[in-house]
This record gives structure tokens, sequence and C-alpha cells, in this order.
């Protein structure tokens, strides 16, 4: 070591190939002086420095990085989208992978993200002093995430290198992250409030047919899957709800809490966002504005702020205590000076009537420079629903129209009187109006056969929702599934269906009759299913449920007939959704989070799931399990 440099060097003609070159307090390779060329750094490994290389003043002709924009990744491969600006010739593009803990102490800097992993090459011809980049490598376990960063290295005519770059702005790999909440259910049963965030991208892609596949086959597909992140009453510092709420909500609050989660600062990690649940019944109101605040958690394990926090008071009043719900929306176009990383608008709603507002209300989040914390933007200028008069029991937002410049639609669903239905807003780019517009509206009901051969509404008592591509034909879909005892049934309406309004259209996906999202299903859970009496026995105890691979206890509000909750996640970043499902029900069901595809020419198949529930914790063990949004 050369002080605090790891590789100095101010002459030319050197080859540096395979080395380990990392934890220098200085750079780790550094070029000095623009007589120093053709030194070429190939397949190494440089990590744990100030910065990885660094030319100077010229060294090795100023060579350029690539311009990463975006990583795709395809089962256990990714494919890394950029661009070069450079001289005309051939260039040697090299691949890097950099971990989580190369992010300490750079955690908003693209640039200090070095080389740690070398995952492959490609060559590439420049002419015209530009070029597009696309350079497919493998790597293993991809859903872990990590940032990717690439170096070019210039090649003479027959193919040996000469200039190597710095290392190009490092660019977040895909990571699925999945929101749960703890619960409080029809039974009034209580649960210290918790939430998680789980890495769902590292779970497996393969397809498991429920119809040809053995229930012991199903059962060994089940992991665990330890959160990236757990803020509850029993976490320190800020992982601990009073963080943000205090300590007497954090430690005696029992109405649950609803979640989302997104990149709100542009870091490459999710935020936990955890808004309160109903204060349940007989309980005195001791926990004062908590009861009407957002929580905003960064996750990011480096990072230099922890929690922030939206009040919600000055639209709902300082006396509402019935709950909230929350999801992400993109309603407005990105503003490029106060939202230049497009963070989603955070949409907050109230569960039922009051007397000052019932509905939901976009909240625009800032944030203009990358991993800082994200903060609302005040003013009168906050986009919100008109007045609703029913309880809300969820709410979503989806793209369900064709076209670049399309934006997010607001889903808000009701529930009163055992009848649910839902209403479709938008905001109107032609009026610039804060209130958003009804596009759509329709009543969700659909009777199934119980096990006992009595016809219910399976929706008729509140709804869970959530939107995307399932189909991959770049429009989001509306899955609706049975919010509160439903036969544990889910339904996905197209978005040319949710946009057209038209009643029948609607029904006809919900009963599956039509639309591309009736093929391939089996029984209940999908579809209507009559059981006969003494006859298949087996199919028709196991039908419901034979996801979660236990039997259906019958009608006393558990299992099957008991709330379920759904949440459309992209798993591997190719830009179509899969979708995960669970069921509460005094954990009747364990706390089984599954993952479902869909395939236009297979329909739907089964992935690979995990618990939510036996994770140290006991906040989820408690109450009615675990609900998503």
């Amino acid at each position: 070591a050369n002080g605090t440099t790891g590789v100095r060097i101010t002459g030319s003609n050197l080859k540096l190939e395979r080395n380990i070159i990392r934890n220098f307090t200085g750079n780790g390779i550094e070029v000095d002086g623009n007589i120093a060329v053709n030194n070429a750094f190939l397949e190494n490994s440089i990590y744990g420095n100030a910065f990885g290389i660094d030319l100077i003043d010229g060294a090795n002709g100023g060579q350029t990085a690539p311009e990463l924009e975006d990583v795709v990744r395809a089962g256990e491969s990714i494919t890394v989208n950029g661009n070069i600006t450079t001289a005309d010739g051939e260039y040697r593009l090299e691949v890097y992978r950099n971990l989580g803990i190369d992010e300490v102490g750079s955690p908003v800097d693209e640039y200090a993200f070095q080389g740690r992993i070398y995952l492959g090459s490609a060559e590439l011809t420049v002419t015209g002093g530009e070029a597009a980049v696309n350079v497919t490598v493998p790597v293993q376990n991809p859903g872990l995430g990590g940032w990717i960063t690439m170096t070019a290295t210039s090649l003479t005519g027959e193919d040996v290198p000469l200039n190597t770059s710095e290392f190009s702005k490092g660019i977040r790999m895909p990571r699925a992250a999945l929101g749960a909440g703890s619960r409080l259910g029809s039974f009034g049963v209580g649960t210290i409030p918790e939430a998680r965030l789980f890495n769902v991208g590292a779970l497996s892609l393969t397809n498991i047919n429920p119809r040809v596949a053995s229930p012991t086959e199903m059962i060994s597909t089940e992991v665990s899957t330890e959160p990236m992140m757990t803020v509850s009453a029993h976490g320190e510092g800020s992982s601990n709800l009073s963080a943000v709420y205090g300590t007497e909500f954090a430690t005696n609050f029992l109405g649950g809490l609803r979640v989302a989660n997104a990149d709100l600062n542009g870091d490459g990690y999710d935020e936990l966002i955890t808004v309160p649940g109903a204060l349940p019944a007989g309980t005195a109101d001791t926990f004062g504005n908590a009861l009407r605040t957002v929580g905003i958690f960064n996750s990011n394990p480096n990072g230099t702020w922890t929690t922030a926090s939206i009040d919600l008071s000055d639209v709902y009043g300082d006396r509402y205590t019935d709950g909230f719900t929350v999801t992400l929306a993109h309603l407005l176009p990105a503003d490029e000076v106060h939202n230049p990383f497009e963070a989603p608008q955070i949409v907050v709603s109230s569960c039922a009537p009051n007397e000052t507002f019932n509905g939901a209300v976009a909240y625009s989040m800032t944030n203009t420079s990358r991993g800082n914390v994200p903060t609302q933007v005040h003013g009168s200028a906050r986009l919100q629903t008109p007045n609703i008069l029913e309880p809300i029991f969820d709410v979503t937002a989806g793209r369900f129209e064709n076209g670049e410049l399309a934006a997010d639609s607001l889903v808000v669903a009701t529930s009163a009187g055992g009848r649910s239905s839902i209403e479709v807003f938008q905001y109107d780019t032609d009026t610039n109006s804060t209130t958003l517009e009804t596009v759509a509206s329709f009543s969700v009901s659909l009777s199934l056969n119980q096990r006992n051969g009595v016809a219910v509404d399976v929706f008729g008592n509140g709804l869970s929702l959530t939107a995307g591509d399932m189909d991959g034909d770049s429009v989001e879909e509306l899955i609706i599934g049975a919010g509160a005892s439903g036969m544990g049934n889910f339904r996905a309406i197209t978005g040319d269906a949710i946009m057209a309004g038209i009643q029948s259209v609607f029904d006809a996906q919900l009963a599956m009759i039509d639309g591309p999202f009736g093929n391939g299903v089996t029984g209940g859970r999908y579809a209507d299913f009559t059981p006969v009496f003494d006859q298949n026995v087996i199919e028709q105890v196991n039908n419901l449920d034979f996801f979660y691979e236990q039997d259906v206890p019958g009608f006393t509000g558990m299992g099957f007939n008991s709330p379920m909750s759904v949440r459309a996640v992209d798993l591997d970043g190719d830009e179509v959704t899969e979708l995960f499902v669970t069921i509460g029900g005094m954990n009747s069901s364990n706390n089984l989070v599954k993952n479902f595809a869909f395939s236009i020419s297979t329909g739907w198949s089964l992935r690979q799931g995990f618990d939510a529930l036996d994770l140290d914790s006991g906040s989820f063990r408690q109450g009615e399990g675990s609900q998503f949004g």
C-alpha cells in the first residue's frame, strides 16, 4: 500500500487482472496525469475504498464510463441497459455487483459504488461517438438486491485492452418488497401494533400447478423469510413505533396497522409507511394525535435519517379515531424540480364517516436530493376525493389505461349493510381541480355456494384491493379480495373493464365467465363450487383452502371464511406483477403468505410462499393475523 492508496499509477501500459483491492482509506486504484495511458483493469474485485478507480488530470485518455439506466431481472440473470458517449472504436464492458455492506458511508452517492463481484462482460462497437449499452450476465440470488456498476475498456483491433474507465454510477438491482401489518379483526381481539417489510424478491420463481401437485410437494415449497425491517412496540430505537407515535401508543394501542411501502427518496430502499387502524370498541382514547398520524420509516440500514410523519388532523379533524387505510399512487406527473426521483404520492383514506371529512387525500412528497428525508409538500393544492357517505374498506391505485402519459386511477372500496361497492377516481388535467373526478363505479357482488349449499355474497362484507399488470399487457388489472368473511375468494378485473364503467362487463369478469382471468382455475377459491352431499369429500373439504394445506373448519368465521388481503408485487423486475394473498381469522391459516402468478397460456399457478408469523415477535400471533395494505 502506498500511503492511503491501494495502487497508484503514474506510468503506462499496466494491466491489473483478477486482483482484490479493498479497504483502503484512500482510492483503490489511482491513475495520475495525462501521460499515464493504456492502463487496463479487468475482472478485479474492488470495494471498501474511498473511490474505486480514480482517473486524475486526463489519465487513461479520460476514458468515460457507461451511464446506466435500468436493470431488468429475468430468472437468474440480469440485463443492464444504458448508453456510453466516447470515441469510435471497440470496447469491453464489464459488469460488477456490490452488496449491501458496500453501502456503508455512501448511501446517497451513486458514484461511490465500486465493483466487489465481477459478473461478466460484453464487447461493444461505438460509431458516431455514442452507443446503447445492453449487457446480459448471470447472477446468483438476484432477488437479494445490490448495486450494479460497469466499466468500459477500449480495445485495439486485436481485442487487446487499453484504457479502463472509472466505475459507472451505481444502479439498484430490482428487489421486490412486501409490507404487512397487524390486524384487528371482526372478533375484536386486539394485537400489539406491528409492521414488517419482507424481501419477497428472494423467493423462488418456480410455478407449481395446484391441479397436479400433491399437498406434500406444495408444503415443501414453504420458506421462512426474515423481514428486512420490523417496526413495533418490541423494537429498539427507530424500529420502535414510539419513534413516530409515542411510547403510549406503541405499547397500548390494539387497533392494528395498515401499511404501504415505496422508495420515497430514490436511494433504492423502500420506506415502510404505516397508519393506525380503528380504536377498538370500548377503548378509551388516550392516544391523542397518534391516531391521526402517518409514520414513515427508513429501511436503508445506512441512511442518515430514520423516521418522518404526516399529520392528518387538519383534514380529518382532531377527534377522529376510526382508523385509516393507505396506498401509493402517481396521480400527477412527477415534478422535475421538487420530485426528480418520481416518488409516488401517499394516499390516505379514513374508514368511517365523520363530522369533518370521509374520503381519500393524496399527500405529495418532495425530495430533491437522493437519500434525503421525504417531506410533505404543504399547501392547499393536495388532491382528494369528494366526501364519501359510506364506510371505506380499502383503497388502491392502478394504471388502467395504456400509454406513457396515462396516470394512475384511484379506487375506493366501500361497504355498508352487507353490500360492497367501488368507485374509480382520476385527476382532471383540463380543470386542474384538486377534487378528483369520478370516472366509474360498480357494485361488487357475487354469490357462491358454501359447503352446506347456502349461497352467500362473498364480497358483501368488505373488499381488499390491489392493482398490478398480471398478464404483461402494460395495463394494470384491479384485483379484488374478499376483505371479510368471503370464502377466501379473489378476482382480477381487466383495466379496460374498469375504465369502461359498464356493470355487466364488470360482473362477467367477477363471475369468471368472461375475460382472461377465468382460465385454468379450480373450485371455490376462484369460481363457483357446488358440493354434492357425501361425494368428493376430500375435494369439498380442501378446495377453498387448498393452497393453505389445511381443512376448512366450518363456518365459524375462521379459515377460508375470514378476511383475505391481497397485494400485487413485481417480484423479478420484469414489469409483470405476481399476487400475494394472506387470510386472517384467528390465525387459522397460520399467516401463510401465498404467491400466485398468471399466464395467458396456463392460467393461475402457485409459486413459493412463506410464513409471516413465526419470526421472533409475538405481535402477529395475537389478534387475527396480518394484512397487506
